[in-house]
């Protein structure tokens, strides 16, 4: 029996309509509107692939599939099995009348309803989206340059759906340094007018000290080329301390706290 294209698991965030950007875990995007799968005639494919996703193998039978900029409101990690996989990457190896081909095929063997409904839910999560000829109903905010410093691989936990390897591995001070004076640079080069720099691991409140250094460094740099500066750490929560908070408060940066483990 043919196997049905499955979204195994999947780290869904609640849907919202932005008006400004957050600080969790997505990209500075603004969402206007969803993509509603009426939006889209299925059997023409007036999608394409997402040039920025990524896919790691599993266990052979089992892929975690993600994009590296996802807007707010719609889910950017996913396990997906053998079958869901092979539909998303013939978008990438097929050319458009291939593509139409492969949707009769899919349709035949699994039905159309169940073809549609999987590409629509790969529309939502961003893995296809519009074509050039089809409108995006997405703005983003291009004057904001925004850039995550991996502090450190460590963590405290061992959440079973976390794909890190958790190696004893840190950033140093001399690459921290380095990387946001590359950010910068960039902000220059492109006339941006604010950097917003979230701070993540593994769990960055391991390398604290370290996050005040490049965050004080980044408010100095902000300060001398008059552009706007936002930090955030991205943490689980756990090692919150009331000194940890004091400090967080007294150098004004942002916290985020995943509560999804």
């Amino acid at each position: 029996m043919n196997q049905h294209p499955i979204i195994i698991k999947d780290s869904s965030l609640v849907r919202i309509k932005a008006e400004k950007a957050c600080n969790c875990a997505c990209s500075d995007l603004t969402v206007i509107e969803s993509f509603p799968a009426s939006h889209f005639e299925f059997s023409k494919l007036e999608v394409k692939l997402n040039p920025e996703l990524h896919s790691m193998n599993l266990d052979g039978s089992n892929r975690v599939v993600y994009v590296t900029t996802s807007d707010c409101g719609t889910n950017s990690i996913v396990v997906m099995n053998d079958a869901a996989w092979n539909i998303l990457i013939a978008f990438l190896r097929s050319e458009q009348n291939e593509i139409e081909t492969d949707f009769h095929h899919w349709c035949r063997q699994w039905s159309e309803p169940v073809v549609t409904d999987f590409l629509a839910r790969l529309v939502e999560m961003r893995f296809l989206y519009p074509s050039p000829r089809v409108h995006s109903s997405i703005v983003e905010q291009r004057d904001v340059l925004e850039s995550w410093l991996h502090i450190t691989d460590r963590c405290n936990l061992r959440c079973k759906y976390c794909f890190l390897p958790h190696l004893p591995v840190d950033m140093s001070i001399d690459t921290g340094l380095a990387s946001i004076d590359s950010i910068f640079r960039s902000a220059l080069a492109h006339e941006y007018h604010k950097i917003k720099i979230k701070y993540a691991g593994g769990e960055p409140l391991l390398r604290f000290p370290l996050i005040l250094k490049l965050h004080e460094h980044t408010k100095r740099l902000g300060e001398f080329y008059n552009i706007e500066y936002d930090g955030i750490i991205l943490s689980n929560g756990t090692l919150l301390t009331e000194e940890i908070i004091r400090n967080i408060r007294l150098h004004h940066l942002g916290l985020m706290v995943s509560l999804d483990g």
